[in-house]
């Protein structure tokens, strides 16, 4: 935010707690992360909140693919890697990504169309703020600071985990099937 809109991103950061004590009035916080430059708005977590109090939501949450769950998580595990290495912007291309996914595709049914779903699910990650567009290429990418904040390093790790034992799993049904059959 604070790269595209730097008064307004000044501001926030200037009115932060006026700011957050009207957002508490419509159970929204905002997570405000000045080095990375982000303004985040977050539905307050049911535990904050007093018992009588009866919220509706005014950010409805999205349940992601299996595929964009995926995508997510590799693209979570390239930005900590690169983090890790002293990286201070984060580009990742689409062929990398697409190596990334193989090990899941078994997951995803995989067939000649993974390139187009790919390309349609970096397009999604794009809309969302999660990645960038790297200018005069488009087939790189930047993934921007929010990654952060949608998936943390501990789930990273958990989840891949989990899902590299279901592909490998359903692998070995497949030849298994195939040797029977």
């Amino acid at each position: 935010m604070a790269d595209n809109k730097r008064l307004q991103f000044e501001a926030l950061c200037r009115y932060r707690a006026p700011i957050e004590a009207h957002l508490a009035d419509m159970y929204l916080r905002l997570l405000l992360d000045e080095q990375a430059g982000l303004a985040i708005l977050l539905q307050q977590e049911v535990e904050e909140l007093d018992e009588d109090d009866e919220i509706s939501s005014l950010i409805v949450r999205r349940t992601l693919t299996l595929y964009d769950t995926l995508l997510l998580l590799v693209l979570r595990k390239h930005y900590q890697e690169r983090q890790n290495a002293g990286e201070q912007r984060v580009i990742i291309d689409i062929d990398r990504v697409d190596v990334a996914l193989r090990p899941f595709l078994p997951l995803t049914n995989s067939s000649r169309s993974d390139r187009r779903q790919l390309s349609g699910a970096l397009k999604i990650m794009k809309d969302r703020k999660i990645l960038a567009a790297v200018r005069g290429d488009e087939e790189r990418f930047e993934i921007t600071p929010v990654i952060r904040y949608v998936v943390n390093a501990a789930f990273l790790e958990q989840m891949l985990e989990e899902y590299l034992k279901l592909a490998t799993g359903a692998s070995l049904s497949e030849e298994q099937e195939a040797s029977d059959g």
